[in-house]
């Protein structure tokens, strides 16, 4: 007889996760006319952070098994230095979880060092992920092909190269956090093009145009960072300043006073944007007419 309790921890996780998706689809549709505003919201965000988290546990207990149980074996009475990196490792997804939380929590004009923290932990988890996930097909592959090939001892030298896939995926994942967190501390590259168009009137001959994309305000970029942005935006001097998705990261009420730069934002033919996934372009609006 089928008991739940039989089933593997990921299933578990996969099967709550498809009951939390199956509820926001339900509570969008069916629920979403019939409560106030404030309520789907909080409703939504509520789902939103049970819904990525059980994604995210998912992940979690991949890395587990791999950068824990098989680098440390499964030992009653594990050494100082296993206990340790036991320690390091669920210190590291713990940061990963709370990583969405910081977005409805932890907002203020600066990024708080929790949610810097918290977000670059998410991002090598992602890179961590991929490249465990892709030298673990490596190493089921080196097994079938030791298996057709009938040879001796192949079993030992699999399970060596899989603990070296590992390693090798836990170097290049910090190789590329590190150029990561570095190329993310630089301030944004201005690239020039012109554009060539046919029958273009002549009174737009020479137009300038700013195009600004991915600023993300929230918990990792605050209002002194997004000053930066306006000085250089300024400093080019554009008939036209489009930004063009992905402004906010978090509630916009959050952020009213780290995006009141944006009202410092000249051009003359006007500054147009797009919201992105999660802010309100009313809320934007306001904040961007209401500074002097």
């Amino acid at each position: 007889m089928f008991g739940f309790g039989r089933l593997s921890a990921e299933w578990k996780v996969g099967i709550a996760s498809g009951v939390v998706f199956f509820s926001m689809l339900i509570s969008r549709t069916l629920i979403s006319e019939r409560v106030d505003k404030n309520t789907r919201g909080s409703l939504f965000r509520i789902q939103f952070l049970l819904f990525i988290n059980s994604l995210l546990l998912l992940g979690s207990l991949y890395i587990w098994k791999r950068v824990v149980r098989r680098l440390c074996g499964a030992r009653a009475a594990p050494s100082v230095p296993q206990r340790c990196w036991r320690l390091f490792v669920l210190l590291f997804l713990t940061l990963v979880h709370g990583s969405y939380l910081c977005m409805f929590f932890l907002v203020d004009t600066e990024p708080h060092w929790l949610s810097l923290l918290s977000f670059s932990c998410l991002g090598i988890y992602v890179i961590l992920l991929f490249f465990l996930f892709v030298f673990g097909c490596l190493t089921r592959l080196r097994r079938l092909l030791s298996r057709s090939r009938g040879g001796g001892g192949g079993e030992d030298a699999v399970a060596s190269g899989s603990v070296s896939h590992i390693v090798l995926a836990m170097i290049v994942t910090a190789i590329l956090a590190v150029y990561g967190l570095v190329n993310a501390a630089q301030p944004p590259r201005v690239i020039e093009v012109e554009i060539p168009v046919e029958k273009l009137p002549e009174s737009l001959n020479g137009l300038r145009l700013v195009l600004l994309s991915d600023i993300h305000l929230g918990p990792t970029v605050g209002r002194s960072k997004l000053q930066r942005i306006v000085t250089m935006v300024n400093e080019l001097n554009p008939d036209v300043v489009v930004i063009v998705g992905d402004l906010t990261d978090s509630q916009v009420t959050r952020l009213r006073i780290a995006a009141e730069p944006l009202g410092q934002m000249k051009a003359q033919l006007g500054s147009y944007f797009a919201t992105g996934l999660i802010a309100s372009r009313s809320e934007i609006t306001n904040i961007i007419l209401k500074h002097p």
